[in-house]
């Protein structure tokens, strides 16, 4: 926990600011103490501009800092993208439930995102691979648009290099050199085996979570092994403004995280 005050953002000192596709900035901020889990989200805030709900990108394994992968796409996100190495940023949080971490244990994991999806993720990748031995084998299926607007490359790429783990990367958009697959995220489809024991987690535009579920749900995959992040919803983070009330849930208490027989249920689905 490093802020719950509802009223007064705590401010804190941006360390790193890191251009990582258009419109997508990751920023590193210094924190003394930090209390959280893969899959929650914080409030960043800029004073006289607004606030906006953002995944923890990075492990709670990971000491002294927080980083948050910021898409511009608005007054609030352009506000942050102005922000610079040494400036301040407010910060509420942490928010919401996490991934199922014990559930997961001693099981073989997918990974399945596409664009920004993979940000909430990439902190359930490192705090796995940091816990390495509490998880099986990992596969990590991610697509993008084109090659430019892939995320995290150079960490993807020390993700390959690792014993246990298979990346695999579709572009929407050609040409695809090296290991690159043409098409959505679902043409990567064909590596997968043996889904029925496999805990799956998703994040992504909802249209893609909609039928890469669908097609998992197809290869035996079961409704209560996938796992979805639907922290698009939210708004004010805490239950109160009543923006991500859906089937009767509160995405930002009662989530981000839901099986997707929950998410079918609510209707929201990705």
């Amino acid at each position: 926990m490093f802020n719950r005050d509802l009223y007064n953002p705590k401010m804190f000192v941006i360390e790193k600011v890191e251009s990582l596709a258009p419109d997508m900035k990751l920023f590193r901020i210094l924190i003394s103490k930090s209390e959280y889990q893969p899959g929650q989200f914080a409030q960043l805030s800029v004073l006289g501009v607004g606030e906006v709900p953002i995944s923890i990108a990075s492990s709670p394994t990971q000491k002294g800092c927080l980083e948050f992968l910021v898409r511009k796409v608005g007054k609030v996100t352009s506000a942050i993208h102005a922000l610079k190495k040494g400036d301040k940023i407010g910060i509420r949080g942490p928010y919401g439930n996490n991934f199922p971490l014990e559930e997961a244990q001693g099981k073989e994991i997918i990974f399945l995102s596409g664009g920004c999806g993979l940000a909430p993720l990439r902190s359930l990748i490192r705090y796995c691979l940091d816990k390495r031995d509490k998880y099986g084998d990992i596969t990590i299926l991610y697509g993008a648009r084109t090659e430019k607007e892939i995320i995290f490359k150079k960490e993807i790429d020390s993700w390959k290099k690792l014993p246990g783990i298979k990346v695999y990367i579709s572009l929407e958009k050609g040409p695809a050199p090296g290991d690159f697959t043409i098409g959505v995220v679902t043409a990567l489809f064909d590596r997968l085996r043996n889904l029925e024991n496999k805990k799956i987690f998703m994040c992504g535009s909802p249209l893609m979570v909609r039928f890469a579920a669908g097609g998992l749900l197809k290869l035996g995959a079961t409704n209560e092994n996938i796992f979805v992040s639907l922290e698009r919803y939210m708004k004010c983070g805490v239950g109160k403004c009543g923006h991500c009330y859906v089937g009767g849930k509160y995405v930002c208490t009662d989530g981000p995280v839901f099986s997707y027989r929950e998410a079918r249920r609510l209707g929201v689905e990705g």
